[in-house]
C-alpha cells in the first residue's frame, strides 16, 4: 500500500515565517513520519512538501488506518525557532492499495 502526502499550505507558511522556518517545519514533519516505521511503514521525502509513504506490513492494509496513523503524526504543535505553530494535519491523499 502506497500513500502520497502533500502537506496542504506548506507555501504559506514559507511565506509567513521564513524558508528556515519552512525547512524546521520539513524536517519535524519527516522525524514525526520516520516513528511509523515501527510499524513496517517505509518513508521518503520525495521533495518540496511531498513524502511517500509504503506499508509493507500486511496487518496494516487498511488504507483508512494508515491515513489514521499518518495523521495524528503530523497533526499537532510545532515549534520552529522563534514561531510556534499548530498543524491540522492534511486534507487530501492520494493512495493505492491493492490486496
Amino acid at each position: 500500500m502506497i500513500a502520497f502526502i502533500d502537506l496542504d499550505n506548506f507555501k504559506l507558511i514559507n511565506d509567513r515565517f521564513g524558508h528556515n522556518s519552512g525547512d524546521l517545519f520539513l524536517i519535524q514533519v519527516g522525524e514525526r513520519l520516520n516513528t511509523l516505521q515501527q510499524n513496517g511503514e517505509v518513508i521518503g521525502r520525495l521533495g518540496g512538501d511531498e513524502f511517500l509513504v509504503v506499508s509493507l506490513n500486511n496487518e496494516n492494509a487498511d488504507i483508512s488506518s494508515l491515513r489514521e496513523r499518518i495523521q495524528q503524526q503530523i497533526r499537532g504543535e510545532y515549534h520552529l525557532g522563534d514561531v510556534d505553530l499548530y498543524y491540522p494535519g492534511c486534507q487530501s491523499w492520494h493512495s493505492r492499495s491493492r490486496s
